[in-house]
C-alpha cells in the first residue's frame, strides 16, 4: 500500500494478520505467535525488545549500525511493578530502584543504590508528600485542592474550577 501526501509517496507493508510491517524506510518486526513488536529498524538505526511473562517490555535496545545506543531492562515484582531498571545511555550505566509500601503504592525511588526521592500518602492513597515534604492536599471527594502552592477549585459538579491564577467557566 502506498499513500501519497504532498506528491511524496510513503510505502506501507502489512503480515498477514494485517499488522504494519513497513512505513517508508521503518521496518517492523513481530512476534509471530503474539504481534508485538521485537524490533524496528530506520536507516541503520535499529531497536531490539523481548518482554516479560506480564507481556510488559524487558529490555530495549537500541544501536546505531554495531554501536550501543541506549539500552534498558527491567525487573518486576510478582505483582508486575518495575522494582529495578537498568539504563545504560553512550556507555553510562544508571541503576534505578523503586520500593513499594504494604499497598503497592510507589514509596522510594533510587540512583545507583542511594535513595532520592520518597513518597506518603494519605488515608485515601492519594499521594501527599515528597521527601517528607507535604506538597499536595486533597478535599473529602478526593479532588486536589493545592499541589507545589498552587490552589485548585471545583464547581458544584465536581468539574476544575481554577487552578492558580486562571478560572475555567
Amino acid at each position: 500500500t502506498a499513500l501519497s501526501v504532498d506528491g511524496t509517496a510513503t510505502n506501507y507493508g502489512y503480515d498477514a494478520d494485517g499488522l504494519l510491517t513497513q512505513a517508508g524506510n521503518l521496518a517492523v518486526t513481530r512476534d509471530a505467535q503474539n504481534g508485538r513488536i521485537t524490533g524496528t529498524t530506520a536507516g541503520d538505526v535499529s531497536t531490539a525488545r523481548t518482554y516479560d511473562g506480564f507481556g510488559a517490555v524487558a529490555s530495549l535496545d537500541t544501536n546505531t549500525g554495531t554501536t550501543p545506543l541506549y539500552q534498558t531492562s527491567y525487573t518486576r515484582d510478582a505483582d508486575g511493578r518495575i522494582t529495578q531498571a537498568v539504563v545504560d545511555q553512550n556507555g553510562t550505566t544508571t541503576t534505578w530502584g523503586y520500593g513499594y509500601d504494604s499497598r503497592g503504592r510507589l514509596a522510594s525511588v533510587s540512583e545507583n543504590g542511594s535513595v532520592i526521592d520518597t513518597y506518603g500518602y494519605d488515608a485515601n492513597g492519594n499521594r501527599i508528600s515528597e521527601n517528607g515534604q507535604m506538597v499536595a492536599t486533597y478535599n473529602a471527594d478526593d479532588q486536589l485542592t493545592s499541589y507545589n502552592g498552587v490552589t485548585y477549585s471545583y464547581a458544584a459538579d465536581g468539574s476544575l474550577a481554577s487552578a492558580g491564577s486562571t478560572t475555567y467557566r
